[in-house]
C-alpha cells in the first residue's frame, strides 16, 4: 500500500514534480515539462502529460512523452535559469 493514498495519486503529476524538487535540489540542470495529447493533427484537451527533460530529451521516463504529447510549458521556460 502506497503512503498517502487517498490524498496524494500515483501520476506523473505527482512523480515528475517530486523528482523535479528533489533533483533541482540537488543541482541537477533539468526542466519540468507539460504537454497535451496530440491525434489526428489537434491538441486534445484530456489526457494531458508531465514529464522532466534532461539536455534536450525526456528523463527518467519508462517511454518517450514525445511520440503521443506535444510540450505546451516548461519550468523553467527554455533560456532561463532557475536563479533569475
Amino acid at each position: 500500500m502506497l503512503a498517502g493514498r487517498p490524498l496524494i495519486r500515483p501520476n506523473c503529476l505527482t512523480r515528475s514534480v517530486t523528482r523535479y524538487f528533489f533533483l533541482r535540489r540537488a543541482g541537477v540542470d533539468l526542466s519540468l515539462c507539460f504537454g497535451a495529447a496530440w491525434r489526428q493533427g489537434e491538441l486534445v484537451q484530456a489526457p494531458g502529460h508531465c514529464w522532466l527533460v534532461k539536455d534536450g530529451k525526456p528523463y527518467l521516463e519508462m517511454s518517450d512523452p514525445l511520440s503521443g504529447f506535444v510540450p505546451i510549458y516548461s519550468l523553467p521556460q527554455v533560456g532561463h535559469s532557475a536563479d533569475g
